[in-house]
C-alpha cells in the first residue's frame, strides 16, 4: 500500500512539473483568498508521538448550506491537544 501510494504521489508531482516546464496554461488557477474573507485555520492534531488513530487522521472540511441561505459554508473540524 505504501508503495501504491508513494507511485501516486509521484505521478502527480510529475503531471504538475510537465504542466509546468510545457508553458501550456492549464486553464484553472487556484487564488489564496483565507484572510480576505475572515478564514484563519491552524491544523492540531495534538499529536505527541503515541500515533494513535486521531493523530493519524488530521482534520477535515465539509462545504454544505447550513443556513440554508443560498451559500456555501464551510465547516472546518480540527484536533486537540491530548490530555
Amino acid at each position: 500500500m505504501k508503495a501504491a501510494t508513494g507511485f501516486f504521489a509521484a505521478g502527480c508531482v510529475f503531471v504538475i512539473w510537465a504542466f509546468a516546464a510545457s508553458g501550456v496554461d492549464p486553464g484553472l488557477r487556484f487564488v489564496d483568498v483565507t484572510a480576505k474573507v475572515g478564514i484563519s485555520f491552524k491544523h492540531n492534531n495534538g499529536a505527541f508521538g503515541g500515533k494513535y488513530l486521531p493523530e493519524a487522521l488530521g482534520s477535515g472540511v465539509a462545504f454544505l448550506d447550513y443556513d440554508k441561505d443560498g451559500w456555501q459554508d464551510i465547516l472546518l473540524v480540527n484536533g486537540a491537544d491530548w490530555p
